[in-house]
């Protein structure tokens, strides 16, 4: 999107000015409190699931915050460095940060890292992140190693806009009165930000709700408060101005920000409104990755304990053509390539695993990583590195390595996966394609699946997330010779994205007439970094990423990053199976895996007041009463619930619960009563109500 120049001081629209007798020392005592940190016992790290993480701000890998708790209630808030290029068109984020480090200790969390905002111009930037309850304090410096051609450098923080949408914001200057302003995100984004210069402090107060959060700078700051809506998000954004302009080499831009939030958790009893009327597609059920760490005694242990619906596994074409087999690309040699699959390989895994989801009944989509070296226009880089390129001219030997793998894997392990795709291809991990190399592989290698007489279709998509990238899908998505060979789109949920960005591939899918996928479900890609993922905080953010995919996407099936080893659900031993102990994050994936009816419908839910989210699925069996099951995501404060809408011929509903005390916890039983039941939600909770309990 277009974003407007902070250091060019847009307009502030004033919605009042008062005379100051209450507003200026009431400012004056937020600023203050929000220095309040302890700076000698700050929140600590994000680490194993523990029910004091109810009240502590919570970090993902690069050390962001992602999230304030308010007694028991989960606030949205989240922070990050952003250098904009010139002209506004682009950014650079933390995430693009290389040679990183991250130090989480007893005092606080710190980082640094190596960021390019274009080639040849190099920063370094250094973030330390103090936390406590209800607060937090981030200083962040940037050192310019070289010239930087860019708009500025700045601080972004993101909050939730049903939260202070049409609030006012407080800002003091040190004039003798504070300005009140009042802030964006309305019924209309016209008016999409609002602006103050030399600000010392920024109170944001609620205008539904007992809620404020109050940012306090250690120098003067402009602020910018932005209308998220308005580039097609869903939340409030501040842009604080650590330095505008460009950066020569030696330069320094750095900025300290405390942070407080105050006021009550929102405990407002909330309804729910199931229509059993409005489906949204077909369900097939949880399913997960199994591609890397598949030798692992995790592997076992989720096949064996979950309710498993789809499958994801790799494609690794190194094992299996190591070397040219032969110089036609349409005759393998199958002999050569067979030889690979000796006792204890990798290749060898691959296979015995397809063979098993076969036999279980669980359709596969299978997905290439790495090429062989000699397939790669930048043959001898490392084999981790990302974005490289399938060589022009190696179309063909590419195709038929797929193929021969395919042929192979249903002659001797009786396995035929449903799907086939190249994974991230818009990123290149590992193999870059763009736009129309994708549609044109798509279209080829289709029609060479089809040719062998292997049922398998390709896979449109499978990018790295979905924010921006329908423009990536759409080439192939045009092509008629591509689409006849489609057989479901994907993305990967890596970061989320608003609501109606998950709408538009449902509408896509819906045009094609193919089921839409998230072959990765996963929210921080870089929680293998300091094992966060194991966490408490990772598995609330992750339980509310399923519920807005579900609600918003629709999709035909949600698989996780992964069900093996690699990003575990499991503790214990990788090796040995006796030693493993499911985490919360397991038991919030069987809620959904195995109380959701199979073959049941996705059904419209409304939800309200706060931020609660729910999913229903509904399964009717001719004569028999209709199974149900309402997944309802609570990351706040506990509250009473309302439900209506359940459909006739159901009397009573069974609720089962996971929260930091609880693991799948069944709840005794709730009789229905005119398609109505009221049921507590505790603090930071998935309950499932299900009408058909194992």
């Amino acid at each position: 999107m277009s974003t407007p120049a902070p250091h060019r001081r847009p307009p502030v629209h004033c919605a009042r000015r008062n005379p100051g007798r209450l507003l200026r020392p009431l400012a004056a005592a937020l600023c203050a409190a929000a220095f309040c940190v302890p700076a000698q016992e700050p929140a600590g790290t994000v680490a194993a699931p523990r029910p004091e993480f109810l009240d502590l701000t919570h970090l993902d890998a690069r050390g962001r915050i992602v999230g304030l708790a308010l007694d028991g209630e989960w606030l949205d808030v989240r922070h990050d460095l952003r250098l904009f290029r010139p002209d506004w068109e682009g950014m650079v984020t933390l995430t693009a940060g290389t040679e990183t480090t991250l130090s989480v200790g007893d005092a606080a969390t710190a980082g640094s890292g190596l960021i390019e905002p274009a080639p040849g111009q190099r920063c370094r930037y250094f973030q330390r992140v103090e936390t406590a309850p209800r607060a937090a304090r981030v200083t962040l410096t940037v050192v310019a190693e070289s010239g930087l051609d860019i708009e500025g450098v700045f601080l972004w923080l993101q909050l939730p806009l049903a939260d202070f949408a049409g609030g006012s914001a407080v800002l003091l200057n040190g004039s003798a009165l504070p300005a009140v302003v009042a802030l964006p995100g309305g019924e209309s984004a016209e008016d999409h930000a609002v602006g103050g210069d030399n600000a010392q402090a920024v109170t944001l107060l609620s205008a539904t709700r007992r809620l404020s959060l109050t940012l306090g700078f250690d120098r003067p700051a402009y602020v910018q408060i932005q209308d998220g809506r308005h580039g097609g998000g869903d939340h409030l954004g501040l842009l604080i101005t650590l330095r505008p302009g460009r950066m020569a080499a030696g330069e320094v831009a750095s900025l300290g920000v405390a942070m407080a939030v105050q006021g009550e958790a929102d405990r407002r009893p909330i309804t729910i409104e199931v229509d059993a009327g409005r489906s949204l597609g077909r369900f097939e059920g949880i399913g997960g990755n199994y591609c890397f760490g598949i030798e692992s005694a995790h592997t076992r242990y989720t096949l064996d304990n979950l309710r498993v619906g789809w499958a994801r596994t790799q494609m690794s074409l190194a094992e299996w053509e190591p070397a040219n087999d032969n110089d036609d690309a349409s005759r393998a040699d199958l002999g050569f390539l067979a030889s690979h699959d000796g006792d204890g390989t990798g290749l060898r895994r691959e296979f015995e695993l397809l063979g098993e989801l076969s036999r279980r009944g669980i359709p596969v989509c299978i997905s290439v990583w790495g090429l062989p070296e000699w397939m790669y226009e930048e043959s001898g880089a490392p084999a981790w590195q990302n974005g490289r390129r399938l060589a022009e001219g190696m179309r063909e030997e590419a195709a038929e390595a797929v193929v021969s793998y395919l042929h192979y894997a249903r002659q001797k392990y009786g396995a035929e996966p449903r799907l086939f795709s190249f994974n991230e291809p818009d990123y290149g991990v590992r193999v870059r394609l763009t736009a129309e190399v994708h549609r044109d592989l798509i279209a080829a290698l289709g029609r060479r699946l089809a040719e062998a007489g292997l049922r398998t279709k390709m896979l449109l998509g499978d990018v790295t997330n979905p924010w921006g990238k329908l423009a990536y899908v759409q080439p192939a998505a045009d092509s008629e010779g591509a689409r006849r060979h489609v057989g479901a789109l994907a993305f990967h949920s890596w970061g989320g994205a608003p609501a109606a960005e998950y709408a538009a591939w449902r509408g896509l899918a819906d045009r094609l007439g193919v089921p839409l996928l998230v072959t990765e479900v996963g929210v921080d890609s870089e929680a293998w970094r300091d094992g966060s993922f194991t966490s408490w905080p990772y598995a609330l953010r992750e339980m509310w990423m399923y519920q807005e995919l579900l609600r918003h996407a629709a999709p035909a099936a949600l698989l996780q990053w992964e069900l093996t080893s690699d990003y575990s659900l499991l503790d214990g031993d990788a090796g040995a199976s006796s030693g493993l102990i499911p985490g919360r994050r397991f038991w919030l994936l069987k809620h959904l895996a195995d109380l959701t009816p199979p073959g049941a419908d996705c059904v419209e839910t409304t939800t309200g007041p706060g931020r609660v989210i729910a999913s229903a699925f509904l399964r009717r069996d001719g004569d028999a009463a209709p199974a149900l099951a309402l997944h309802i995501a609570n990351p706040g404060a506990g509250r009473r619930a309302v439900v209506s809408g359940i459909p006739a011929g159901i009397v009573e509903v069974t609720p089962f619960v996971t929260n930091p005390e609880s693991a799948f916890a069944r709840r005794g039983t709730i009789p229905v009563a005119e398609g109505r039941v009221e049921i507590e939600l505790p603090a930071q909770s998935l309950t499932t109500l299900t009408s058909s309990p194992p």
